[in-house]
């Protein structure tokens, strides 16, 4: 019994496991729009996303997406700022996110990866949990 009171006081201390937030809440909301502003900049159109991975710790997240016109087509890269490299790209993007003074933001993005750069998300020391393991890519 004396065991069970110990982590019920410890547990607001220990780390989360790593979750997916769940269709229609606000945090799924929160963390898509705060990627969504800077491609529909980008893309210059409104934008949805079809998530291949999503998962979030301690105030960390790591999307992979595939923006679709909002009637749900594929983006095409003609006209956007990524016209140039449309050839040699994939019609993915890959996004770090992180939670600070209530708001999501975006730590650092990848727009039509044709590889994957764990290597290089890794370097902003986000909880390792977040990100697809071998077995899901």
């Amino acid at each position: 019994m004396r065991a069970f009171f110990i982590i019920i006081l410890l547990a607001p201390f220990l780390p989360a496991a790593p979750s997916t937030p769940a269709p229609g809440s606000k945090e799924r909301k929160d963390i898509l729009d705060a990627l969504r502003l800077p491609l529909e900049d980008g893309f210059k159109q409104e934008l949805i996303f079809r998530v291949h991975h999503f998962k979030v710790e301690n105030g960390w997240g790591y999307l992979e997406v595939q923006p679709r016109t909002k009637s749900d087509k594929k983006i095409s890269y003609k006209g956007t700022i990524w016209q140039e490299d449309a050839d040699f790209m994939d019609d993915g993007v890959l996004a770090l996110m992180r939670y600070r003074k209530g708001r999501w933001y975006v730590v650092a993005k990848i727009v039509g990866p044709t590889d994957y750069p764990l290597e290089f998300f890794l370097q902003f020391e986000a909880p390792r949990g977040i990100f697809p393991s071998s077995g899901d890519q």
